[in-house]
């Protein structure tokens, strides 16, 4: 009992509700429950909403009556609406029309997969197809198909296609050397010189780029007399002996110049070197390496293809950054008339 007092009255007496134990009735424990506000009456479904705070990554389980309505809601919008749980499988499970989807694939090349369980799968409206010519059908006897043949590489990352004469229709082709002069990368150079005694050379000489940029050289030679032709590597002439040549390239309408240089103390690029007899012979052609030899000249006129007279076999791709001297030299002391033609492409070697 507890006493309190009451303004200008006599004291009253005001009962305290005691706390009960917890106790188990029916098998259930019964638990005292502290709220404010509560109200306990039937809700009102015009006015009434409850509102559950589940934790992150946890479900809501609602046991529906019958003929209850479940709105889902996520941030404002409404994700579904149906009378049933059965009228929301029958749209999402069975197929029944379910309105506008929008997929989001992953970005890139990844795929939406549709599993249609072997049955058929119909489109309302149009499909968008990207695609030249699509004709999905049987081909029949008057049916052609043209393909676009890859048949050189003239690059790393670059094939081109067979081409045909239109009249025979037969394959247009030129050989490798013939296609570097319509690429302006082919180039030639030449010079005579007339000597009248044994052991007299002519020569042309030049140094070849420190790159993969490979000389793919043809050497011809002729002579009046008895004579030799040789090629050497590595020549180590001295420098500022002979007399600049100039280079020209095949393809007159090209401004493409070589990447050979001359022998001199300063290389000239673009142009090589010539040599008279004295001039060569002061130039101290001994250290080099002899590479090829012919005999020319010996029936009057003579003339000498390094390697052969067959073009295809007589290609010397030269080594880069090296020396090479190309030489004519008298067998007879008659007087005799060299001549020298060098023919080349420069083509980027490709590993």
């Amino acid at each position: 009992m507890a006493q309190g007092s009451a303004t200008g009255g006599s004291p009253v007496k005001r009962k305290v509700a005691k706390e009960r134990p917890l106790r188990s009735v029916g098998g259930v424990t019964q638990t005292t429950v502290s709220a404010t506000d509560l109200d306990i009456r039937d809700l009102v479904s015009a006015t009434d909403s409850v509102t559950v705070g589940n934790a992150a990554a946890s479900g809501v389980y609602v046991r529906p009556g019958t003929s209850a309505v479940f709105q889902v809601q996520s941030n404002s919008a409404n994700v579904a609406t149906e009378t049933t749980l059965s009228a929301i499988n029958t749209k999402m499970v069975t197929g029944t029309d379910i309105g506008d989807v929008t997929i989001n694939n992953a970005s890139g090349a990844a795929a939406v997969n549709i599993q249609d369980g072997g049955n058929t799968i119909t489109v309302d409206g149009s499909v968008t197809v990207s695609a030249t010519d699509l004709d999905i059908r049987d081909l029949d006897a008057d049916d052609i198909v043209s393909a676009n043949c890859r048949f050189y590489r003239s690059s790393d990352a670059t094939y081109q296609p067979a081409r045909l004469d239109k009249a025979t229709n037969s394959i247009q082709t030129i050989d490798y050397s013939h296609h570097e002069i319509h690429a302006g990368s082919h180039f030639t150079c030449h010079y005579s010189n007339d000597v009248t005694a044994v052991g007299e050379q002519t020569g042309i000489a030049f140094n070849t780029p420190n790159t993969t940029n490979w000389i793919h050289m043809f050497a011809t030679a002729t002579s009046t007399g008895a004579a030799y032709f040789a090629i050497y590597e590595t020549a180590d002439l001295d420098v500022d002996e002979g007399t600049d040549l100039t280079i020209y390239n095949s393809d007159r309408n090209s401004a493409t110049a070589s990447t050979v240089t001359t022998v001199e103390t300063t290389p000239e690029a673009g142009k090589a070197t010539s040599y008279t007899e004295t001039q060569l012979a002061g130039a101290t052609l001994s250290t080099a390496t002899e590479i090829y030899r012919s005999y020319i000249g010996y029936s009057g006129v003579g003339l000498s293809g390094a390697g052969g007279m067959s073009r295809s076999d007589a290609e010397f791709i030269l080594k880069q950054n090296t020396q090479y001297c190309f030489v004519v030299n008298a067998l007879t002391a008659d007087d005799t008339t060299h001549n020298i033609i060098l023919e080349w492409y420069e083509h980027i070697n490709i590993a």
